[in-house]
């Protein structure tokens, strides 16, 4: 009876060894909100921002504005306007719990732009009235200046430009969290300070020119059985008579594995496909659409990881045999 026992406490164990272990992932607590600030913002001139927000509440935030349009606005000293520039912002809100004695020592930085250094949040504020206990809803506003030089500047680069903020919360002099804004340079437009003449000083157009680049806009479209859905297109920048990479752009759409890529066309039909071999002259707009796979594709090798499965509990199975087999020869 023993040996019995002996021999199933083995073989579960053998069992438990070649099965799959998932691990449960550590939960993050929240640091704090953050959030592009719009037109309702008396500092801000303009349309409203197309942005992304990845790793809010985290030590990283980093926020992608995608397109924006801008109006020049004249210097004002006086208001913290020092140049005339276009103005985008976004707002950190201080950490929930925290307590407003730390708050009030909290620092911040400009990510080491020239010129600036770590500044009191306490200082920096027009009004020194706070709750004396309550420091929730209070909050950082950072403003970020775009101007024609600057556009003009990272075009010629083929590259975007950023912003970067960080945040020492409770003034222990250790930054706790850092905000990157990025700006994607042909998909901001600024206007003249004249705003009668409504000069666009930089756009798209004047991107692309400036840069020697071209636009390839993608549309994805994923169908299901009863029903289907179609993205807002992407654009990705290629220098003028370059190639695009199949593999690669496909890995940047991103498309679920759940989905089969069905084609990639040339025109809204999907009766011409689209030519990869063909160098790229002009910006232009290509369709890629998918389809769910079934469940027989999703799970296609259902039998394989069952027969893997039996064939590790064999193996298991064997190991504790010898393994028995081997104590019964010892106890004898």
């Amino acid at each position: 009876m023993k040996k019995t026992i002996m021999f199933m406490a083995v073989f579960l164990l053998s069992m438990f060894i070649v099965m799959p272990v998932h691990a449960e992932e550590a939960k993050y607590t929240a640091l704090s909100d953050v959030e592009v600030l719009d037109v309702a913002d008396s500092f801000i001139e303009g349309e409203e921002p197309a942005y992304t927000i990845e790793g809010n509440g985290t030590e990283n935030v980093v926020i992608t504005i995608d397109s924006l349009a801008l109006k020049m606005v004249p210097k004002d000293p006086g208001a913290g306007k020092t140049i005339d520039a276009g103005w985008a912002g976004v707002r950190v809100y201080a950490p929930k719990g925290i307590k407003i004695e730390d708050l009030k020592k909290s620092k911040y930085d400009h990510g080491g732009r020239e010129g600036d250094s770590t500044a009191s949040w306490w200082d920096s504020r027009d009004s020194k009235t706070l709750p004396e206990t309550q420091a929730e809803g209070q909050y950082f506003d950072f403003y970020m200046a775009v101007t024609e030089d600057i556009l003009k500047q990272f075009s010629e680069k083929k590259s975007n430009f950023s912003y970067t903020y960080r945040m020492d919360w409770d003034g222990d002099k250790t930054f706790d969290q850092t905000v990157k804004v990025i700006f994607a340079s042909n998909g901001i437009t600024l206007q003249d300070l004249d705003t009668n003449q409504n000069k666009v000083l930089w756009n798209e157009e004047k991107y692309l020119e400036t840069s020697k680049q071209v636009k390839l806009s993608v549309v994805v479209a994923k169908s299901q059985k009863d029903s289907g859905e179609v993205e807002p297109a992407k654009s990705y920048y290629y220098d003028k008579g370059a190639k695009v990479d199949q593999k690669e752009l496909l890995a940047k759409l991103g498309v679920s594995s759940k989905y089969t890529l069905k084609g990639i066309y040339a025109d809204e039909t999907r009766k011409t496909a689209f030519d990869f071999s063909k160098p790229l002259e002009n910006s232009t707009t290509i369709y890629v659409d998918y389809v769910l796979k079934t469940k027989e594709e999703t799970n296609p090798a259902t039998g394989d990881n069952l027969l893997t499965y039996v064939s590790l509990g064999v193996i298991a199975l064997i190991g504790a045999l010898g393994t028995s087999l081997y104590l019964r020869k010892v106890n004898e």
